[in-house]
């Protein structure tokens, strides 16, 4: 992942044509040497001008779209060169790091101090650390509509484990107390820098419907859903303005782990470019946004 100063940066690349985060100036592709000489100092105060304002944006945790920025750009779409890309967008097959905005888990670790952070729900660390106790939202719902609850989890968990995730290695069993309740058993007392919990959890029955259609057009619960999907070119993931948690909820989670659930852009879109030659091109054109940038923060 780019750190912010890293993506700042990077972001100059291109002069004026500020080629990240969807904010592509676009000037004359056509220049005369003199030309292009004489309005180098002039290159560098616009950068410099649009890259405090995205910092100011990256900061305040506002989309870039809402900032008031010298160039025509759509601020809304943001695109992101990759070097390759997943064949499936299935949750047992994905793997990149798109994937935790498409789908939702029921924990993630805090790395800063190694704590399960529940995302769906509320859990508890038995004082053996192996025994973790989960109480489900009850208001938990994927991009169209279905309710997701504890036999969904279940589901979910055990595809994982019959395909031999290695999410759910560390765990020796799981079940369901309850419509939203659950225990899972950890093989070993949990450490102190944490366990996993990131098993993609998805609807049994719009799963068992159409299970190859998830392989291009998943049915998920995370604030982003897929738009479209062309396998080794192109990823477009747009907001899912259905989105489940509640204010408070999400303030929640972001109160632990930053801005881990705030969609800040209308659409994404990421791009395979296999060369690292041609994504270098592709900044300094514009024709791409930064490669493998943490969207979230």
């Amino acid at each position: 992942m780019l750190t912010r100063r890293e993506f700042l940066k990077a972001a100059t690349i291109g002069g004026t044509g500020l080629a990240a985060m969807g904010l592509v100036g676009c000037g004359s592709s056509s220049s005369s040497t003199s030309s292009s000489s004489e309005s180098s100092s002039s290159s560098s105060s616009e950068a410099e001008k649009t890259t405090e304002t995205v910092q100011s944006a990256l900061e305040s945790g506002q989309s870039s779209g809402s900032a008031e920025m010298d160039t025509e750009a759509d601020y809304s779409n943001l695109t992101i060169g990759v070097s390759a890309m997943d064949s499936s967008l299935s949750p047992n097959m994905i793997t990149q790091d798109f994937n935790i905005m498409i789908y939702g888990s029921l924990a993630t670790v805090d790395h800063t101090t190694g704590d399960l952070v529940a995302l769906m729900g509320d859990l508890t660390l038995e004082d053996d650390r192996q025994t973790i106790n989960y109480e489900m939202y009850d208001n938990v719902y994927d991009s169209e509509g279905n309710h997701i609850t504890a036999s969904d989890v279940i589901f979910s968990w055990d595809n994982a484990s019959a395909l031999g995730m290695t999410s759910v290695s560390k765990f020796d069993s799981w079940e369901m107390t309850g419509d939203y309740s659950l225990v899972f058993h950890l093989k070993d007392p949990m450490p102190i820098s944490g366990t996993s919990m990131q098993v993609f959890i998805y609807n049994q029955e719009a799963y068992e419907a159409n299970p190859e259609g998830f392989a291009s057009n998943p049915i998920s619960a995370g604030q982003y859903k897929v738009k479209s999907f062309t396998t080794d070119y192109e990823l477009i993931l747009e907001r899912n303005e259905n989105f489940w948690p509640t204010d408070e909820q999400k303030e929640k989670v972001e109160s632990v782990l930053g801005k881990y659930w705030t969609a800040n852009w209308d659409t994404i879109t990421y791009k395979v470019i296999s060369e690292s030659t041609q994504i270098t091109v592709a900044l300094e054109m514009g024709g791409s946004g930064l490669y493998n940038i943490d969207v979230h923060r």
